[in-house]
């Protein structure tokens, strides 16, 4: 059985002009009012009609859902003000980022 073996590294060990950047940029993305849109969306487990009918087939669950509910755009909203991008771990040998629990 293959065992990953991948270390995580913090974002913060980045040196300080790449980690501005790198903030920056996260923040900049987060704070859009269609990046809080879509995640409030799948905080809900659902996309609104709009969104779902852009992209797939009918289906009646949908046919109501025309705005997420305000607990998801208010856990979006927590998620948002207290993202820290310096708490991120990025795979070392992939460069993947893994978001920490922020809720």
């Amino acid at each position: 059985m293959a065992t990953n073996t991948n270390a995580k590294v913090a974002a913060n060990h980045l040196g300080p002009e790449h980690l501005e950047a790198f903030d920056q940029t996260l923040r900049r993305i987060l704070s859009t009012d269609l990046t809080g849109y879509t995640l409030a969306q799948i905080v809900d487990g659902l996309p609104t009609r709009d969104v779902y009918y852009d992209y797939a087939n009918y289906h009646a669950k949908i046919d109501n859902h025309v705005e997420p509910k305000p607990e998801s755009v208010e856990m979006v909203n927590t998620l948002q003000e207290n993202f820290r991008p310096d708490a991120l771990h990025v795979d070392s040998e992939f460069g993947l980022f893994l978001l920490p629990t922020c809720l």
